[in-house]
């Protein structure tokens, strides 16, 4: 119960008697305990979030430092295998030679998994974005133009319409974009003639840019899972790759403030879309 209690005075100051209040206090002191056990409870996790911080951080330091160390002795295996299979291969036998070649696309697929694992690391840390309005449009087509004249890729055709300028880092948002047009000229290059779509909606706040190719597509009943890490929707035969490109593109627009998202049918090509600011933001990764 909470209580007060005030005098009652006449014109000269006599007390005539007093007002006792008594009142039922009992919502308010459980409202106190209930906001008492949250406090605590927001201490707590607080305190478990910067230890995971703290842990997460000691991880991604030791990760990115193995994956660095992994590059040199990486390097040497697909070299030395490199010149053994130019200078010694007919000396082979068949068996020989199917291991030695073996030997090599491992020595080469693992080479290329810790450079975009490293990737992923440098877009996962907190450093600042330098912030600058980036032509998206001109940005698209110096990794369209760079991606096709790779050796071994198949002619493709690029239709860009305009695209809006956006807010961003331009050297993430080019890595994003090199994961997202490597991807569609890779899965549409089984296709006689590879299309590569890049468009744009224009917002208020943040511009919807979207990404379309014409290959062979994704069952888009496993998409929730297309953007984690390692993640892979065919056989690495078929079309090699390391399953983190989408994870980076999904951390590289979280960090931005952005979404993305996909949709797809499985043999009716693929497209990726995803939003950036359309005005300088004050605060990208708090948004």
């Amino acid at each position: 119960m909470d209580d007060s209690a005030s005098p009652i005075a006449d014109d000269t100051g006599k007390i005539l008697g007093s007002v006792v209040v008594l009142v039922d206090a009992t919502d308010r002191v459980a409202s106190h305990r209930s906001m008492d056990a949250l406090t605590r409870q927001v201490k707590e996790l607080l305190a478990e979030k910067e230890e995971y911080e703290l842990k997460g951080a000691e991880l991604e330091t030791f990760a990115a430092a193995v994956s660095h160390d992994l590059q040199g002795p990486l390097r040497a295996i697909a070299g030395f295998s490199e010149m053994l299979a130019e200078s010694n291969r007919e000396r082979l036998d068949a068996s020989g030679q199917l291991f030695l070649d073996r030997v090599r696309v491992s020595a080469q697929r693992m080479h290329h998994m810790v450079e975009d694992y490293l990737a992923f690391l440098k877009a996962n840390r907190e450093q600042l974005l330098s912030l600058a309005l980036v032509d998206m449009k001109s940005l698209a087509a110096e990794v369209f133009a760079d991606l096709a004249h790779a050796p071994g890729q198949k002619p493709a055709e690029l239709l860009c319409a305009a695209l809006p300028k956006a807010w961003g880092d331009a050297a993430m948002l080019r890595q994003a974009l090199v994961n997202l047009i490597g991807n569609a000229l890779k899965y549409s290059a089984q296709r006689e003639y590879p299309v590569v779509e890049v468009g744009a909606t224009s917002g208020h706040d943040f511009h919807t840019f979207f990404i379309r190719d014409n290959g062979v597509g994704f069952d888009l009943k496993r998409a929730e899972r297309l953007f984690e890490l390692f993640q892979r929707f065919h056989d690495t035969a078929e079309f090699p790759g390391t399953g983190i490109g989408l994870a980076i593109v999904k951390r590289i627009v979280q960090r931005h403030g952005g979404r993305v998202w996909a949709q797809s049918e499985h043999g009716a090509g693929a497209t990726f879309s995803f939003t950036l600011p359309a005005r300088h933001p004050v605060a990208p990764e708090a948004a």
